[in-house]
């Protein structure tokens, strides 16, 4: 079983080839490509585990900045009347949608809208990887 996909994590570079690093977590082995940046054997890297096509696992450090802007299906977790919805979309965190991003009326409280349990599309806004944070909304950008 490979509990690292689809979470951020920090693991150990602990072998290398002349196109990839290898960073190992618990275990597991993931490739890091060359072509992400230096690094050495020892440094801990921080980044996002996931299977390529050839259903290898894999790590990159960049995917919080390409993933911004992204949508993704989620299953809301829990609502507080003064933050908004948390919503899970299969990271190591749940993600925050704010109670002014969960529609464009206003919304007195996060269960006038959602519900948990509720499967929901959210895009992403924002990843703080240092505070573990990941900003969401479910205002579509594709809509005024």
């Amino acid at each position: 079983m490979n509990d690292l996909l689809a979470t951020i994590f920090t693991g150990i570079i602990i072998d290398e080839n002349e196109k990839n690093y290898f960073v190992q977590k618990n275990g597991q082995t993931f490739g890091l490509s060359k072509s992400e940046g230096e690094h050495k054997i020892g440094e801990a890297v921080e980044g996002f585990g996931y299977q390529n096509q050839k259903h290898e696992n894999r790590i990159t450090t960049q995917i919080p900045k390409s993933r911004i802007g992204h949508y993704a299906f989620g299953i809301v977790t829990a609502t507080r009347k003064d933050l908004g919805a948390f919503v899970d979309i299969g990271v190591k965190q749940d993600g925050l949608v704010h109670i002014s991003k969960l529609s464009k009326k206003f919304v007195k409280h996060p269960t006038d809208v959602v519900s948990v349990g509720d499967i929901v599309t959210v895009w992403i806004e924002q990843v703080d990887t240092k505070k573990g944070r990941i900003s969401l909304t479910m205002l579509s950008p594709y809509e005024e």
